[in-house]
């Protein structure tokens, strides 16, 4: 099994004990199939690019919106989605905008990609829309996102 194999299967392991844990108590909604292993998938890619943890507890109301806390205790929330020609969005839900930094992660043969990154402020000042899962999302068009060398380069001062 190589490298990329063994952190999916890792990441599929976690995201479906974390959706375990809380689907149960509180129906997520979600914009794609197998949405906690996905995500879990980009957090533990963007630990390994950054050099920071993964946060693998398992909580049942979920984490405090946010997937990282790097040196200048900025946090980062990854958001991960499936390539498709419709993901062409960072997108978080409104009223959970918690994080400093978001970063986007789309994943297209089960190998995540980071695309670009906002402000949390950048993310909550951006216009709503219901992409067909019942709630508002605050979007930010790949093309607006900031590069992410911009951001490594941030991290590792």
């Amino acid at each position: 099994m190589n490298f990329y194999k063994s952190l999916q299967v890792l990441a599929k392991t976690h995201g479906n004990a974390r959706k375990d844990l809380h689907n149960p108590i509180k129906p997520q909604p979600y914009l794609v199939e197998d949405q906690d292993p996905m995500g879990m998938l980009g957090e533990m890619a963007f630990a390994l690019i950054t050099g920071h943890a993964v946060d693998l507890e398992q909580r049942i109301e979920g984490d405090e919106g946010y997937d990282f806390i790097v040196p200048l205790k900025f946090t980062i929330d990854v958001k991960t989605t499936a390539k498709t020609e419709k993901s062409n969005n960072l997108m978080v839900q409104e009223g959970k905008v918690k994080a400093d930094i978001y970063v986007l992660a789309m994943v297209e043969n089960d190998m995540p990609d980071f695309v670009g990154w906002a402000w949390g402020k950048q993310v909550k000042a951006a216009p709503t829309r219901d992409f067909r899962s019942g709630y508002q999302s605050h979007y930010i068009p790949i093309d607006n996102l900031s590069p992410m060398d911009e951001l490594y380069k941030r991290l590792h001062r």
